[in-house]
């Protein structure tokens, strides 16, 4: 689907709570600015959600691979699979990052 700002959107179910809302839209100039310095306890509980989140992503992309195999999009399918494939490697970075941050607030 695609929204008046041209931008494609697709329906899918979230089992996590959204802890820090944000549009996947970004302005032109890409300022990602906060209004105050983010403490730990609300770094952790980002990360977190942002590692269920990208995890659940992730499996959404390889389901898209499949689809795509199945219609005979092969290389589609190669691409999306390497594109979940590094979405995954840095999803294991955050869950490194996180890990330290909790050993870090104990």
């Amino acid at each position: 689907m695609h929204t008046e700002s041209g931008h494609t959107s697709h329906p899918h179910e979230h089992s996590h709570a959204h802890i820090h809302e944000h549009s996947h839209e970004h302005p032109c100039d890409n300022l990602h600015t906060h209004q105050h310095p983010v403490g730990q306890n609300e770094t952790s509980a980002l990360l977190g959600y942002l590692i269920e989140h990208n995890t659940q992503h992730t499996d959404e992309l390889l389901t898209l691979a499949g689809d795509a195999q199945q219609n005979g999009l092969v290389e589609v399918a190669k691409r999306i699979e390497a594109g979940a494939t590094l979405y995954r490697s840095g999803t294991e970075e955050l869950v490194k990052a996180h890990a330290l941050l909790r050993k870090a607030t104990v």
